[in-house]
Parts: C-alpha cells; sequence; structure tokens
C-alpha cells in the first residue's frame, strides 16, 4: 500500500520526537537555508515539538555565497516554524579561514571555500547543540545523498529526517502539507506564515548540485521548467533507482528511457560520491 503524504509526515515527526526523547534532550537545532529541504524539516520538527514539548532552535547562517533570497526565505522559515531564531554572519569567519588555509584563484578553489564555509557553518549549529542539551537536524534527502550533494563534516547532522524521502518526493510532500494547512480545522501557530514559507520554497530555484556553468538542476540535468519541480526530480530519481538495481546492460537499459546527458550526469555522481556514502571506512587487519 501506498502511503500517504500526510502519512509519511506523521510518521516522521513522531520518529524525530521520539527520538529526542528517547536521547534526553532538550531541542532540535535546524539549519534553515530557505530550501524545500529545510523547510519540510522545520514542518517536522516543529510537529515534533508540540507532540513532545521539546524546544525547535533554528539558526540562518550567511556566508559570502549565500543569494539573499535564499538567507531571507531561511529567515521566514525559522521564525514561522521554530521557537528560538539564531542569526549568524560567518563572513568575516570564511575570510579569515581562507586566507589561513592558502585558499585563492587555483584548481578547486570554488570547492575548498564551499567545503570550508559549510564546516564553520556546522561550528555553530553545533555549539547550539551543546548550549540547549540539543540534537542537530540534517536535512539532505536519499536523492542528494546517493549523489554527493554534501559535504563531509559539514552537511552532518545526529538525525536525517529525509533519508528515504527523495527530492521529488519531498516536493509532493510539501505541496500536500501546505494544502493541509490552508484546508484544516487544527489551530497552527503562524498558519499563514508557514503557508507562504512552503509556497516559496516549493518554487524557488533548485541549486542542489553545484556547478559552475549553470544556474539550476533542471538546467544541469535539462530535466524541465521551474513550474514542474515534482517531474523533473522523479526524471533524476528513476534514473538513479534504475541504475541501482540494473546488474545486467546496465547502459542499455538506461538509454532506451533518458536522455543520455542526464544519464551521463546522474551516473556520474552517484559513482563518484560512493566515497563519501561509505565513510568513514574501518580497516580490519590481524
Amino acid at each position: 500500500m501506498i502511503k500517504t503524504s500526510e502519512k509519511i509526515f506523521r510518521e516522521i515527526s513522531t520518529a524525530v520526537g521520539n527520538y529526542v526523547v528517547g536521547n534526553n534532550k532538550s531541542a532540535m537545532i535546524l539549519n534553515c537555508s530557505g530550501s524545500v529541504d529545510s523547510c519540510l524539516c522545520a514542518a517536522i520538527c516543529s510537529e515534533a515539538a508540540e507532540m513532545t514539548d521539546k524546544l525547535l532552535i533554528c539558526i540562518t547562517v550567511l556566508n559570502s555565497k549565500t543569494k539573499k533570497s535564499d538567507y531571507d526565505r531561511g529567515v521566514a522559515i525559522a521564525k514561522s516554524f521554530g521557537d528560538i531564531h539564531f542569526d549568524c554572519n560567518i563572513i568575516d569567519e570564511e575570510k579569515f579561514m581562507m586566507k589561513r588555509l592558502g585558499v585563492t584563484n587555483e584548481p578547486h578553489h570554488e570547492k575548498r571555500m564551499k567545503d570550508a564555509a559549510s564546516r564553520i557553518r556546522m561550528i555553530h549549529i553545533q555549539d547550539l547543540a551543546s548550549r540547549y542539551s540539543g540534537i542537530v537536524i540534517g536535512c539532505r534527502n536519499k536523492t542528494e545523498h546517493d549523489l554527493g550533494y554534501w559535504t563531509l563534516y559539514g552537511d552532518e547532522g545526529d538525525i536525517f529526517p529525509l533519508t528515504n524521502i527523495t527530492k521529488s518526493k519531498v516536493y509532493e510532500i510539501m505541496t500536500d502539507i501546505k494544502n493541509h494547512y490552508k484546508t484544516t480545522k487544527r489551530e497552527y501557530l503562524h498558519r499563514k506564515e508557514r503557508i507562504i514559507c512552503i509556497n516559496e520554497s516549493i518554487k524557488a530555484t533548485p541549486r542542489c548540485f553545484d556547478t559552475s556553468t549553470t544556474s539550476s538542476d533542471f538546467e544541469y540535468f535539462n530535466i524541465g521548467t521551474y513550474e514542474d519541480p515534482i517531474d523533473g526530480y522523479k526524471y533524476v530519481d528513476n534514473i538513479l533507482e534504475t541504475y541501482k538495481k540494473v546488474t545486467d546492460n546496465i547502459n542499455e537499459n538506461l538509454e532506451k528511457e533518458y536522455k543520455e546527458m542526464t544519464k551521463f550526469k546522474v551516473v556520474e555522481l552517484y559513482e563518484n560520491s560512493i566515497w563519501k556514502r561509505n565513510h568513514p571506512v574501518h580497516l580490519k587487519h590481524n
């Protein structure tokens, strides 16, 4: 039986709440980046906080690469769903660290800057967890995990609510949650603001898979328009799942159904991030 979005949402919210209570923690710490994933995690954690009478503490982080629209959306999410909001500007820390590390316009410097900024951000997030005896919520979804879009020791968490939810399913759940907020008789704090946040995060240009030549995932993968995120990401998710399951004539099976360039990019990202998914490696020896 296919689970409804609302059922999945309730199950994940309950699981997060049980994890917090079961580990004697007092709060959930969530980085609100303004993405659709962080907005869904905010909705999940807000529900878990209400179930358990625990705090949802949100943080928004401004670095040199943060787009104002993403930052403003993250602040709106933090204020609409969270109990406490911290705002953090790490631009000066980032500049200092880049100078100390000697990061200049050399090969891979963009990746080094991105990874360093992510790790600086995590220092602040983990410090909040220590301060409030909280757990850090990771916003990584299944598609991002499988394709390697995350930074080791940077995009980490104590629990990942979306670990079994594909990117296309994230959009489906968010659309249904928005409709739930609109129609339910249940009283929600900041209901109107939450609906706006969900709507804006769904419409925002997705930039998950970092590339210097395109401005969005849809352009990178050539999978559709901004108005059609569910179908676009389903295309990527289907390629990924097919590649993981098919053991014989993999290329032949994929080429029959999918665009060659899209297939190549998905497979390349998946294969090049195996080492990250298997990290850390515990070597066995006599």
